[in-house]
């Protein structure tokens, strides 16, 4: 039996540890290079056929239902103009009071509708496209060996003259510091996107 003195112990011990740290490590194989490419969301929605039918398509909706607004406002108008000729105390101004109260409510609660479907359709166009994007992307990226694609928002600027706050904000929440024009694909998923598109 080897007799190792006390002293010399720890050293022995830390030797070994080393040892066995660096056959480990030996045995983890290198990284691969990761090839990375940049979309930019804004431009592909900007380019996108697909969002310029959908964004008519709502412009028809909303303008339907406009003209059902109008026509309620009309005779809202009318009702008021006729008030204007008859006896108040008349039970024939007191119906048309009574038809200028519900004609207001119905005006309002046309408008309130409007805007309630209009933020519910953009949201759902948005979350659409979205979906559109990603999933073409997805498609870029196993076909050409891209493992990450990251929302490029390098050319968003930092506005000048901004408070401390928002100046803060925008430069903490950049994702993208800097890319070469090689990374950026944005033009292949709007092309890919359109040729897609009946």
């Amino acid at each position: 039996m080897l007799f190792i003195p006390r002293k010399h112990a720890a050293i022995v011990l830390a030797a070994a540890l080393l040892a066995v740290g660096m056959a480990f490590n030996a045995a983890r194989p290198p990284a691969q290079p990761t090839a990375i490419a940049v979309v930019d969301i804004v431009t592909v929605l900007d380019g996108l056929e697909q969002k310029l039918a959908l964004e008519q398509q709502l412009q028809d909706d909303v303008a339907a239902g406009q003209g059902q607004l109008d026509q309620i406002v009309e005779e809202l108008n009318d009702v008021r103009e006729n008030m204007k000729l008859m006896e108040t105390d008349s039970a024939d101004y007191r119906k048309m009071v009574q038809n200028h109260i519900e004609l207001q409510a119905q005006a309002s609660a046309r408008r309130e509708f409007l805007e309630g479907y209009l933020s519910f359709q953009k949201g759902q166009m948005m979350a659409n496209l979205f979906r559109g994007i990603t999933d073409t992307v997805r498609t870029i990226a196993d076909r050409e060996g891209y493992d990450i694609v990251l929302a490029d928002d390098s050319t968003f600027p930092v506005r000048s003259g901004a408070p401390e706050a928002e100046v803060r904000g925008v430069v903490l929440s950049r994702s993208v510091l800097y890319r070469y024009d090689t990374v950026d694909i944005t033009q292949q998923v709007i092309t890919e996107m359109n040729n897609n598109y009946p």
